[in-house]
């Protein structure tokens, strides 16, 4: 396990900094069918995005879909929360991984 260092000169782990890096916008977590999650780079990471995730080869695309203010509200009538965000993940076999 690699570490990375913060400027107190503490050492953090990779996973950890990535999780700090996320807060920060700079990073997406994304997560695969097997229940595994990766961090990457986006070309618009801290704008509202999904993916979709090849369970085949891991390629991931970023996608604009998303649910609707409608359905959004029919979560909160169905379950009584007052929802404050979301994760919408989408999973499937690729172009290539399907010929």
């Amino acid at each position: 396990m690699g570490f990375l260092y913060v400027s107190s000169g503490r050492r953090i782990s990779d996973e950890k900094g990535a999780e700090i890096l996320q807060e920060l916008g700079l990073l997406d977590r994304v997560e695969f069918a097997d229940g595994t999650h990766h961090f990457r780079f986006c070309h618009d990471a801290g704008r509202h995005h999904h993916h979709v995730t090849c369970s085949t080869c891991g390629k991931v695309s970023e996608i604009d879909a998303c649910l609707s203010a409608e359905q959004i509200a029919r979560v909160e009538r169905l379950t009584g929360f007052a929802i404050e965000g979301h994760r919408l993940e989408f999973f499937g076999r690729c172009e290539r991984c399907r010929e």
